[in-house]
């Protein structure tokens, strides 16, 4: 696994995971850099290494919209968990 993985796996909010998102795809984000050096490809390459950020960028986006999905279905899950909440108490 990828070090974007890796990161996503480990954030235990959906704070934290998008923190790490921003990581890779924000303004100052590592995809942001790889974007910025397309510029010094050769003409005669840009299709394949374009094509090569775009399925990097597809991957990192999978990996965050998974891990967000599973961090909602454990709040989901502590929730209905949790004891329920005694409205009679005053």
């Amino acid at each position: 696994s990828t070090d974007f993985e890796v990161a996503f796996a480990r954030a235990e909010s959906e704070p934290a995971l998008r923190n790490e998102q921003a990581r890779v795809l924000g303004k100052k984000g590592a995809l942001t850099t790889i974007l910025g050096l397309l510029r010094d490809v050769p003409a005669a390459e840009k299709r394949e290494v374009g094509a090569r950020v775009n399925v990097f960028k597809e991957r990192v986006e999978a990996a965050f919209e998974a891990r967000l999905r599973a961090l909602h279905r454990a709040a989901r899950d502590a929730d209905l968990a949790a004891p329920p909440f005694d409205l009679s108490l005053p």
